[in-house]
């Protein structure tokens, strides 16, 4: 189910709420759930209207011998010449009509308003990967856009067909005055995160220069990251980064969703230079936010779990006999996700965003560990565990100016504290390596 969720994520689009009935072509009976109006909307009735949709996906059926006429909604999801053909074979003129680029074409994850050269560009914005491949695809397209060329949108597209103008998406029913906007025709680029249970939609106006960023849930999983997230936002907004954190606009939990909305900034261009001193600056800015301590020992049974790795039973072994001599250690808040694509730089200098893992009583340098290595461990196609061991030494010893005695305590906390949601094999060659060289 996972899987259809993610790739039918665009029905944020979709204005649920003015449907009375539903059907489906190519569309997998699995995924009909993902679209039953009573789950998406919280109706518990049948609408007195009797208005009706038709979900097709062009890349499983074939659309000529379909009688289209009798639906008040359209929405065709599909290869760019299918979709083309489908608008062309429709015999009536109809009230509206959008189409969108969804990118990228052979794994779709963002969905943009076709239009405006101004209003794609902002929408691909909202992709930020990880790889420098896909970095450079993405500002190849803007410079294509810039030369009038828009062939690269047009390879996989979605379209929404009405008889009538439409109401709001799905994913703006719960956010009152978003949804007044919407009345003004604004637009949205929609990001469908990731494959999996805590899989978030992201919705971004973008047809004018945005204020705020949309975010939606609606697996528990989701939910309860955003409930965190707006917890976070709410604890750093009384801190002296302030400034730095996105202000929460507004957050609405009901039993069907979660929705938040939050700031968002337009990136700007940054030197490496005043980028990296900026980052330094807010990491030990951020370890004195619910800056605290506890023994070793406690953490320890409180963050330890059982692994049959040699090399972690060791490494925990080390951890647990310097406990034995009563050793503190500084916690603080940390933003628990702390990698450089959730680092924008803007005018108001930088920008730190998705805080949906972020807690407090997190041992110190966490936060700096992660961002060392989050590219490699997620990115890079190539690992060598002893230059990451490296790298986030220097990092650590760079930005906070420890001894290395307790850069290197904190390291091994953070190995074990890792290992609790990544058993990859990255994580356990990291273990193996610090293991070995940690006298």
């Amino acid at each position: 189910m996972s899987l259809y969720d993610y790739r039918y994520a665009w029905r944020w689009l979709l204005p649920l709420d003015d449907v009375g009935r539903i059907e489906f072509q190519g569309v997998p009976v699995e995924a009909w759930p993902l679209f039953d109006l009573d789950l998406l909307s919280g109706r518990t009735g049948v609408p007195s209207s009797e208005t009706s949709m038709l979900v097709c996906d062009l890349n499983a059926c074939e659309f000529d011998e379909i009688d289209t006429s009798k639906y008040d909604f359209l929405v065709a999801y599909g290869p760019g010449r299918d979709v083309a053909s489908f608008c062309s074979s429709l015999g009536r003129d109809w009230a509206y009509e959008k189409q969108y680029a969804l990118l990228p074409s052979s794994n779709p994850r963002l969905a943009i308003p076709l239009g405006a050269i101004e209003m794609i560009k902002r929408g691909l914005k909202l992709h930020r990967p990880g790889r420098r491949s896909a970095r450079v695809a993405v500002s190849l397209l803007i410079l294509l856009l810039r030369l009038g060329i828009s062939r690269p949108l047009q390879r996989t597209r979605l379209v929404l067909v009405a008889n009538k103008p439409l109401s709001f998406p799905v994913g703006l029913r719960d956010l009152v005055s978003t949804r007044q906007h919407w009345a003004k025709k604004m637009e949205f680029a929609v990001y469908f995160g990731a494959v999996g249970p805590n899989r978030k939609t992201v919705g971004l106006p973008v047809c004018s220069k945005p204020t705020g960023i949309i975010k939606t849930a609606w697996s528990q999983s989701a939910k309860s990251s955003l409930v965190n997230e707006a917890q976070a936002l709410k604890r750093m907004s009384m801190t002296p980064l302030c400034e730095n954190v996105p202000s929460l606009l507004s957050f609405v939990e009901t039993e069907r969703q979660v929705t938040l909305r939050q700031e968002y900034r337009e990136k700007r261009h940054g030197s490496r230079r005043e980028v990296g001193a900026a980052i330094k600056q807010f990491l030990n800015a951020l370890a004195m936010v619910d800056v605290g301590s506890c023994s070793l020992d406690q953490w320890l049974s409180e963050s330890v779990t059982i692994r049959h790795e040699q090399a972690f039973g060791r490494l925990v072994e080390k951890l647990k006999r310097i406990a034995d001599g009563s050793v503190a250690i500084d916690v603080h808040r940390a933003h628990g996700d702390f990698a450089p694509w959730n680092i924008n730089w803007s005018p108001e200098g930088v920008l730190v965003f998705d805080w949906e893992d972020s807690r407090a009583g997190v041992p110190a340098l966490f936060d700096a560990f992660y961002f060392s290595v989050a590219s490699q461990l997620f990115v890079a196609k190539k690992f060598v565990p002893e230059k990451a061991l490296s790298k986030m030494r220097r990092f650590a010893l760079w930005v906070s100016g420890r001894p290395s005695s307790q850069v290197n305590l904190y390291l091994a906390l953070w190995l074990v504290d890792r290992s609790r949601v990544d058993d990859s094999e990255k994580i356990v060659s990291l273990i193996e390596c610090f293991e070995d060289e940690w006298a």
